[in-house]
């Protein structure tokens, strides 16, 4: 890792540290990914037919999946998905009472939108934990038909893991479409896709490339990047449980980072240390030394001085493996998740827990929130006056509506009076 002491940084260098560089697509990506937009709007069903045998499966007799809800693998999976979703079905769920309208009421309503898209990459790794992460905040929120697109693998047909998953979380419809082609099928809708109100799920570059891309034309839940994990530690946690939890999303690609902050020189040595012996045992070997080895670390003098580095870097993961957590969460405000103590692995938010993984990337915690049931509803502001309210708000509404240069507005107000 790039070692850095705190003290020696200047604010502008600690910056230029956090987000050396931004992603940002160029023109010639754009225009690319606008053109394959515009073909699957204008041509449908061939267009996507063709992209989909070129580049995921040959052997793709038709775009949408039949006789898929039996989909099981292999038993101690099956019962790892459904344990998972039982857990962030838990977590999602609302039970919000109803509020009827009534002469006198202002307020906003909220409903499910009817259509969900569900984006599950399906390319060079497999990840049906994204499709329950996604699919079950939908259904939660009440959204009546949720629909899954995912790569064909060479049979011609989903893998069956992300089928069985898709079973387990309540998805209503699937589709054998990747990358951008399955964007734009799904926001603008084809004969065989529907088009729908809203799409969620993880990509690649190019993915969300078009999603950015459709974005206003249906709604879009996150731009995710690489993925990236901030740890703050002090050296009470076991060495090799920090190292673990600084590797795991670097294992992602050799673009994820992990930023360690650590108050201790002594343990900062030990968990690189313990780091490096991990990675050379790892399957995935090359990347995640890539990975760590264009990852921050840095030695800072308090507690306080990580938590000023850990918010402004805005990760998408944060670990507290520190000895009190609880005097530092309070303080965190730029987080899409924060794994707090020494037992909550990185993983069980990957998995288990029951939030969504799905989680803001590129320091976009600043602003952005996980996905959730709250991306599936719409809310819809609800004004009902009774003649005694409106007769004491004509006025000022006039007076307003006049300074801007409004008379009609004025007039549709003050008509009332007469």
């Amino acid at each position: 890792m790039r070692f850095y002491r705190a003290v020696e940084v200047s604010p502008q260098q600690r910056r230029a540290i956090l987000r050396p560089e931004s992603d940002r697509p160029t023109l010639e990506q754009m225009v690319e990914a606008f053109a394959l937009i515009e073909e699957i709007r204008l041509h449908g069903d061939d267009a996507l037919l063709e992209i989909a045998r070129k580049f995921d499966s040959p052997n793709l007799a038709q775009l949408e999946v039949h006789d898929w809800k039996d989909a099981r693998c292999r038993p101690e999976l099956q019962a790892a998905l459904e344990l998972a979703a039982e857990r962030i079905r838990a977590f999602h769920q609302t039970d919000a009472p109803a509020v009827e309208p009534a002469p006198g009421s202002i307020l906003q309503t909220a409903r499910p939108i009817d259509r969900a898209g569900i984006y599950a990459p399906g390319g060079k790794a497999l990840y049906p934990s994204s499709v329950l992460m996604t699919a079950i905040p939908a259904k939660a929120a009440g959204v009546q038909e949720v629909v899954l697109c995912t790569p064909a693998q060479p049979g011609g047909r989903p893998a069956d893991v992300v089928l069985a998953a898709a079973a387990v979380a309540g998805v209503d419809r699937v589709f054998a479409i990747g990358g951008p082609a399955a964007i734009a099928a799904m926001a603008y809708g084809t004969a065989s896709v529907p088009r729908v109100d809203a799409i969620a799920g993880p990509g690649s570059q190019r993915v969300n490339l078009a999603k950015r891309l459709v974005w206003g034309d249906v709604g879009v839940d996150l731009f995710a990047g690489a993925s990236e994990s901030a740890i703050i530690a002090d050296g009470s946690v076991a060495p090799a449980w920090t190292a673990a939890d600084l590797l795991t999303q670097l294992e992602h690609g050799d673009d994820s980072r992990c930023l360690l902050l650590c108050t201790d020189e002594s343990a900062l040595s030990a968990i690189l240390q313990e780091a490096q012996t991990q990675i050379e045992s790892a399957p995935r070997k090359a990347i995640l030394q890539k990975a760590f080895e264009n990852s921050p670390c840095v030695l800072v003098n308090s507690l306080d001085e990580a938590v000023l580095w850990a918010n402004e870097f805005a990760p998408e993961h944060l670990s507290l493996l520190i000895e009190y957590p609880d005097k530092a969460q309070p303080y965190i405000k730029n987080a899409g998740c924060i794994l707090v103590g020494a037992w909550t692995a990185q993983a069980m938010g990957d998995y288990v827990a029951g939030p969504s993984h799905c989680l803001p990337t590129g320091g976009a915690a600043r602003f952005a929130s996980p996905l959730g049931v709250d991306f599936f509803i719409k809310r819809t502001s609800l004004i009902w006056l009774t003649q005694q309210e409106s007769t004491a708000l004509i006025q000022s509404v006039s007076a307003l509506a006049q300074e801007e240069g409004l008379p009609q507005h004025a007039k549709a107000a003050e008509i009332r009076l007469q």
